[in-house]
């Protein structure tokens, strides 16, 4: 494992200063003040206590430990208070006492999954603000774990938060204790950062407080009182039977690791912890200079463009340059936030970490900055700083804040044709963007008074003691040459590589009887993605027929066209197998597939053909559409008898923004189109909407487009793609949209297209505006069209519609609804039964029939796949263990399980024809006999 990011970042300033190179220190999270004299006096009376003394730690510390969680209306018995070497080992120890995998916030403190790791455990990401995660999706972590038999024991929090430096709302933690008690959750509050709420009079909620009886609280004096190289923290243990538990177990394995803290340190402690006035005095003074310093470093991100939450505690501020992320791209190449920080330190000596160190998502652009050490190099300038009315006005903190504003107008300001959006305003808690107001009491930066003028540079220049910001002439001037010379692709866009030139096919030709059939020519096996396999003779004893290994690991449905598989890989090839053997027919090779490290997010990799293809047998071609590089997507028809690339043909992104776009849902072929719709990449990033176009199937002619009219997200990124009804009417299901105003914008949606992709109606949810908030949207599963002619709409929320296709109702037009389950992937359908990928505790069998909705049966716990129909069975896959189940129809028993020695896909589904199955595997597929 290598040295913490923290750490690592630290010796690798100490290493530039010692070659003499300038630095601006902003990475390692130290208090950055001198030890009050009255600790050094205690630590040196104290020096004659040689003995290792109690693994829980001296009577005395635990005492004064317990009087200080007292005093903060924790009412603590010394019995339950542990002592260790820094809270950080205590955290360590309390991860193994507890055992099971642990759920921690996105983003959150480098070694919690570090630590995790080292015990053997998982570090489940749940993404929460202010330290504290969702309650909704740490409740679904927690049962998704569970199921897949990895179950979640503990929950860690961090009350303020390192690293984004806000604190979580009260109710926040409440639900956070509503959520951990349901699953049987110990939360670990780590409340290192307390004393250093920058407002005083805030409350302050413990969960220990709330849920005593489960909640673990830890803390130090590292941060409040700046004694980091004491390695000193205390952790204080619920009562009862789990308190015990927890107590013997954390104190069995202190005993083996650290025996007992430092002695004159746990003397010196007990002092601390006891709050004499004057070191009261000196938390006091330190949470002024730190919350000064921290607004002005957080205001000089906001004026140079970058999203900026307001600092609420300690000593960080979590800037975000998403807003920037084409000028970054277009000036440095940047895209990622390790890249990000890497230039930052490589070419102006500046430190910071990474989002990603603290499990963010690397193509957010987020950075943690941590402004302690801009206080001083010595005990004299740190004593003047914490003393200081203005530390700000110092000279040597004023020169510090004049380089980080110099380091980040040249970077991103005055690169050529780049022009960064006015900046937004620090954001306050619970905010989605910068239009959003700030709640009530925040009182967020505003955005630079000059506007977006202002942002691009400016020229601090002292006039007696007055700082004022200049605006540099030459920015204005390259602001005005850039507006003359704009082109390119539309806002946030990024220009695609140059189209190629297209291949069509000319009109006429043998006619359909010339090709072979198709008994799977597209996913589901059919236009309505019923995934039932007519005709498949009833299922025997299931074994591995073949494996076929290829270039790239296949997310779709293989296609079964005459004898062949038809399987289409993310390194943008499309194969040809024989089904009999697995040996390769012909292959063709449509493009370079683009790595992961050159998209903005994320996590398919490289990104190639995602979609399912789908098959023509009026002219016997094969259309896929390859993601290539450049941003390119280019629908190609492949001939099946040869493998020859007949057509193909640049998809112009409907929504402007090659770049963010994805195309995963299956391709849909119907009224002479190819019918292709697109989402966005994992991780939502960039100004893309979803879309359907639809490509003439010669490759020549017009190509029309739907873009659901939300601002952004929207996605259309199902599976089973676009569901044909009645007339020729597509359905499709669309994802969340990133909620700008009351009035409904489309999304959380089941929307119906016209064969020319006008829409023609429309179901939402009536709670579509909080779906869309919490990511809990329609847009994970294809409308299931059932026999009986109705649809059954079942997302992310777990709430199941059924609709009227002919009249889908608007918002609220639902004929039933009921809670099912949340679900992802694709369904299938048997008659008035719909069969649907569930998120933990199984597949859910579910009958429409009657005008109702009603569960049947779910199957086995850890198959989330999407699930198809055929031999007399329901199968369904458990990607994660690489493992087929066949299960009764009737009452979702376990027939038979397989397990196929390979790992699957996300959503993997299979196809059926004979007695065979085919599965897409992560690098080829698999065939199974007896099925």
């Amino acid at each position: 494992m290598p040295v913490s990011a923290t750490l690592a970042a630290n010796e690798a300033m100490d290493a530039q200063r010692r070659r003499g190179e300038p630095v601006l220190p902003m990475a390692f999270g130290e208090a950055g003040l001198p030890a009050h004299p009255l600790l050094r006096e205690a630590l040196a009376d104290a020096a004659g206590c040689t003995a290792y003394g109690p693994v829980a730690g001296h009577t005395a510390l635990r005492e004064a430990a317990a009087s200080y969680w007292d005093r903060r209306g924790l009412p603590t018995d010394a019995e339950t208070v542990v002592a260790g070497p820094g809270s950080k080992a205590l955290l360590f120890g309390l991860i193994a006492a507890i055992g099971g995998d642990v759920a921690v916030t996105r983003p959150s403190w480098v070694s919690y999954a570090a630590q995790a790791s080292l015990t053997g455990r998982v570090a489940h990401f749940v993404p929460g603000s202010g330290g504290v995660p969702d309650a909704g999706k740490l409740a679904r972590t927690a049962a998704a774990a569970r199921a897949a038999g990895r179950p979640v024991r503990a929950v860690i929090v961090t009350l303020p938060d390192n690293p984004t430096g806000t604190q979580a709302p009260a109710d926040a933690v409440r639900a956070l204790c509503s959520a951990a008690e349901r699953h049987g959750l110990i939360i670990i509050s780590d409340e290192i950062y307390r004393d250093l709420v920058h407002d005083n009079e805030t409350d302050f909620t413990s969960p220990a407080a709330i849920s005593a009886e489960r909640t673990v609280v830890t803390t130090g004096l590292s941060k409040n009182l700046a004694l980091g190289g004491w390695r000193l923290g205390v952790a204080r243990l619920p009562g009862g039977r789990l308190g015990h538990e927890l107590r013997t177990r954390l104190l069995g394995i202190g005993s083996e690791i650290w025996s007992a803290p430092a002695g004159p340190v746990q003397q010196a402690g007990a002092f601390a912890f006891g709050e004499p006035p004057p070191l009261v005095e000196r938390i006091a003074l330190s949470r002024r200079l730190h919350a000064r310093v921290a607004r002005e470093v957080a205001s000089r991100f906001a004026s140079a463009g970058a999203s900026v939450p307001p600092p609420q505690a300690a000593f960080y501020v979590y800037p975000d340059f998403t807003p920037l992320a084409d000028v970054l791209l277009r000036r440095h190449g940047i895209t990622s936030d390790e890249g990000l920080a890497a230039l930052l330190l490589r070419r102006y000596g500046m430190g910071v970490l990474p989002g990603s160190a603290f499990g963010d998502e690397r193509w957010r652009l987020r950075l943690r900055v941590a402004t302690s050490m801009l206080y001083g190099e010595g005990d004299d300038e740190r004593d003047a700083a914490l003393n200081a009315a203005d530390p700000c006005a110092l000279p040597w903190i004023a020169a510090a804040l004049d380089r980080l504003e110099e380091i980040l107008a040249d970077l991103v300001v005055l690169s050529r044709g780049a022009i960064p959006p006015d900046p937004p305003a620090l954001l306050s808690r619970g905010e989605r963007s910068p239009q959003t107001p700030p709640a009530l009491g925040e009182k967020p930066f505003p955005p630079n008074p000059l506007g977006p003028l202002g942002s691009l540079g400016s020229l601090r220049v002292d006039t007696g003691g007055m700082r004022r910001r200049v605006v540099f002439a030459v920015a204005v001037l390259g602001i005005l040459l850039a507006v003359a010379s704009c082109s390119g692709s539309g806002p946030g866009g990024t220009d695609a590589a140059p189209a190629v030139s297209p291949r069509t096919l000319a009109p006429g030709g043998p006619g359909p009887d010339a090709h072979p059939g198709a008994a799977w020519p597209t996913f589901g096996r059919d236009a309505a993605r019923t995934g039932d396999a007519t005709g498949v003779g009833t299922a025997g004893r299931l074994s591995v027929a073949w494996q076929a290994h290829l270039d790239g690991a296949v997310y779709g449905q293989p296609l079964l066209v005459g004898h062949l598989v038809i399987a289409a890989t993310e390194n943008d090839s499309v194969y040809a197998l024989n089904a009999s053997t697995g040996q390769v027919e012909w292959r063709a090779h449509v493009g370079t597939p683009v790595p992961l490290s050159d998209l903005p997010c994320g996590d398919i990799d490289p990104l190639g053909i995602t979609g399912t293809p789908v098959y023509d047998q009026d002219n016997g071609l094969i259309y896929a559409v390859a993601e290539t590089s450049g941003y390119r997507h280019v629908l190609v028809g492949v001939s099946v008898a040869s493998g020859a690339v007949r057509v193909e043909r640049d998809i112009p992104a409907p929504d402007g923004q090659p770049r963010y776009d994805q195309q995963r849902p299956a391709l849909a072929l119907s009224d002479g189109r190819v019918y292709v719709a697109f989402g966005g990449l994992y991780g939502d990033c960039g100004p893309y909407r979803g879309s359907v176009a639809g490509v003439p199937l010669s490759g020549s002619g017009q190509i029309i487009s739907y873009v659901v009219p939300t601002a952004r997200e929207g996605a259309v990124w199902g599976t089973a793609g676009p569901v044909t009804g009645p007339g020729g009417t597509l359905y499709v299901s669309v994802g969340n949209g990133s909620v700008s105003s009351t009035q409904f914008d489309g999304s959380d949606s089941v929307t119906a297209l016209s064969p020319a992709l006008r829409r023609t109606g429309i179901f939402a949810p009536v709670t579509w505006r909080a779906d869309s908030e919490g990511d809990l949207d329609l847009g994970s599963t294809q409308p299931a069209l059932a026999g009986n002619g109705m649809l059954l709409a079942l997302g992310k929320s777990g709430v199941a519609y059924l609709l009227d296709p002919a009249r889908l109702g608007g918002v609220g037009g639902q004929v039933a609804q009921a809670r099912v389950c949340p679900a992802y992937g694709a369904a299938s359908v048997d008659g008035s039964t719909v069969y649907e990928p569930c998120e933990g505790g199984g597949m859910a069998a579910i009958s429409v029939a009657d005008g109702g909705i009603r569960v049947l049966w779910r199957g086995p716990g850890s198959a989330w796949g999407s699930p198809v129909v055929g031999g007399g069975a329901v199968w369904v896959t458990d990607y994660s263990a690489g493992t087929l189940y066949e299960l009764d129809p009737a009452t979702g028993a376990v027939r038979y399980s397989l397990s196929l020695g390979t790992n699957l896909p996300h959503f993997a589904s299979m196809s059926m024809s004979g007695s065979h199955a085919f599965l897409g595997t992560d690098d080829g597929v698999t065939a199974v006999a007896g099925a």
